[in-house]
């Protein structure tokens, strides 16, 4: 098993009845819509963590080895997130992803209050 700090995302649940809607957090993060020279802002608002959890491991002839996983989160309320079904990535590729988000370096942590 395999744990990695992941961004979350505060966002608004509709409601489709009289009852106001609700906040949930999401894994990742969102786009703002200022746009720097560097492209869009990416932004979330706290940090869970993903769990990686290893099937197992094939060798595919000539080709690069692949790790069937499943991924669940935990979110910054230590509410557990269950992931939707098997994955597979080369070995390389999951080392990355296992180790570290692909995006830390551009994901800025905002508070909640200054985005509404």
């Amino acid at each position: 098993m395999f744990e990695v700090k992941y961004p979350f995302a505060l966002d608004k649940y509709p409601s489709y009845s009289d009852t106001p809607a609700q906040e949930v957090w999401i894994p990742g993060f969102k786009v703002s819509e200022d746009e720097t020279e560097n492209g869009n802002i990416l932004y979330a608002h706290d940090h869970g963590k993903a769990i990686y959890t290893v099937v197992s491991i094939h060798r595919p002839g000539k080709y690069p080895i692949r790790v069937l996983y499943t991924r669940h989160w935990v979110d910054p309320t230590g509410t557990a997130i269950k992931g939707k079904g098997l994955r597979c990535l080369s070995i390389a590729k999951f080392k990355r992803d296992s180790t570290k988000y692909a995006y830390d370096d551009r994901v800025e942590i905002v508070d909640y209050e200054d985005m509404k």
